[in-house]
């Protein structure tokens, strides 16, 4: 009778023990899968912390505007500078083209007049250099007005040039006034507590 008794009190601290190593194990596999859950979440908060990270803040959007400004201004001068040295050389090779060009008219007109020993030869020389002449007054009429159409042309590209310059610029002022807006915005938001409405 003793032997039975301490026998269905072993079976039943075994089942209690079974029961708690299965309450145990349960429990267990939940403590695992909230682990990996939080695992995945800080993941996920890692991922989202490096792109934060990686976004620049509005002193550094400042900084590189400013920057920007000035490169653009930069730019403007060197390229009016530029421009200006282009126009004087393209002057120069124009100069030089037309001053060759005068030397050799007046060195055939030097030889032809030595070899030219009658009187006849000499008024036919005089008649052809006067045909040159007027060619020659023409032919500078024609370049005076290209001339004049190519300063017309190029000052239209400037000021169009110059249109698009202040179109950027104005441009990006727009972008910088939208940012502090959207700074403004959002220092109000939180001053305020998320309830500001949107700005317009």
């Amino acid at each position: 009778m003793q032997q039975r008794r301490e026998q269905a009190e072993q079976e039943e601290a075994a089942t209690i023990l079974r029961q708690i190593e299965a309450e145990y194990e349960t429990e267990n596999g939940k403590v695992i899968e909230q682990k990996k859950a939080l695992a995945e979440q800080n993941m996920k908060v890692t991922v989202i912390q490096r792109k934060i990270e990686s976004c620049p803040s509005n002193v550094e959007i400042t900084q590189f505007t400013k920057r920007l400004f000035e490169l653009f201004d930069n730019f403007n001068f060197k390229s009016e500078e530029n421009r200006k040295y282009c126009n004087l050389f393209n002057t120069l090779v124009d100069s030089k083209k037309y001053f060759n060009l005068q030397l050799t008219y007046m060195r055939e007109i030097n030889e032809t007049y030595k070899n030219a020993k009658k009187k006849k030869e000499r008024e036919v020389l005089l008649h052809n250099i006067k045909n040159i002449s007027g060619i020659m007054s023409q032919k500078c009429d024609q370049s005076v007005s290209k001339l004049n159409a190519c300063r017309q042309e190029n000052k239209e590209t400037l000021l169009a040039f110059d249109e698009c310059n202040r179109n950027e610029k104005e441009h990006f002022q727009r972008i910088r006034q939208l940012e502090d807006a959207v700074t403004l915005q959002g220092e109000l938001a939180e001053k305020f507590g998320g309830n500001l409405p949107s700005l317009q």
